[in-house]
């Protein structure tokens, strides 16, 4: 399978997995829209960005929760949640999979996962604009600590892993109140929080050959984070900003075993270098 073909089948099986995620929501009574780039694909393109390679969802916290506590059933259907609790996985944010399918993210990665739908919380919080990036910056550091040290099997490091739970708990119970609305994880920092009306409800728009939900708001907030978001930017920067060392389409495969393989039908080597980190999944 050659890069562009390769390609186009990602493209393919993300939106087969996004309209899985969209039956789950709706089956689930989980709201949810479009986030960052996926917004302005929702808006300008009816679709993905063209170059880009990755779905972004924001779902408010209630619905997050609630999200996160459905790895079972969504486990039962050929699917994975993860998120900080998940050992091995290092990211703040959640993640919906095809657990039918495999993605390395990097050429040292010690974790892997199915072609993912990335989901965001979207919170509400009050205070001044430098206070609330305090808040995200801890929120956000305690969740990767958390899931950098849930890794490690040393008692003294396991032990740290219980009140650095609770502060994160009372983070997500206590801090994020209030009349904005903000993204905790997002990179845009203080560009991120949002007037009440910016997200106070979702409407459904196109979006490939199905459909997704984006703030009533979305213009204040993508000309706060991005500018003049209808405009294309130059053709040297249309280009994905995420790397894959290894994807395969049909089927859960080990580390192990993807160091000792060679590109076949179902997946393919974005990256050529040997896998240094491989081990028994």
């Amino acid at each position: 399978m050659n890069l562009e073909k390769a390609n186009e089948h990602y493209k393919e099986k993300l939106i087969q997995t996004y309209k899985a995620f969209v039956d789950f929501c709706i089956t689930n009574n989980l709201d949810f829209c479009a986030a960052g780039g996926t917004m302005i694909g929702a808006v300008r393109h009816k679709g993905i960005i063209p170059w880009d390679d990755d779905i972004d969802i924001f779902m408010p916290r209630k619905d997050y929760d609630r999200f996160l506590k459905l790895k079972e059933k969504a486990s039962n259907e050929g699917f994975e949640i993860v998120d900080w609790e998940t050992k091995g996985y290092t990211q703040p944010f959640a993640k919906f999979c095809d657990a039918s399918t495999t993605i390395v993210p990097s050429i040292d990665s010690t974790f892997l996962y199915g072609i993912f739908i990335d989901v965001f919380p979207l919170d509400k919080i009050h205070g001044s604009v430098k206070s609330i990036n305090r808040k995200c910056f801890i929120y956000r550091n305690a969740l990767r600590l958390y899931a950098i040290l849930n890794r490690k099997i040393n008692f003294r490091i396991q032990a740290i892993l219980k009140p650095l739970n609770c502060l994160i708990k009372w983070y997500e119970t206590h801090i994020f109140q209030g009349e904005l609305f903000c993204s905790p994880l997002g990179v845009y920092k203080e560009k991120e929080i949002s007037t009440h009306e910016v997200f106070s409800k979702f409407e459904k728009v196109p979006f490939e050959d199905s459909f997704i939900f984006i703030p009533v708001g979305f213009h204040k907030y993508l000309t706060q984070v991005y500018g003049d978001y209808m405009q294309l930017p130059p053709l040297e920067k249309r280009v994905s900003h995420h790397a894959l060392y290894y994807v395969n389409f049909n089927r859960r495969i080990s580390l192990n075993e993807i160091s000792q393989l060679a590109d076949d039908e179902q997946g393919i080597f974005f990256e050529r270098s040997e896998l240094k980190n491989a081990y028994k999944y």
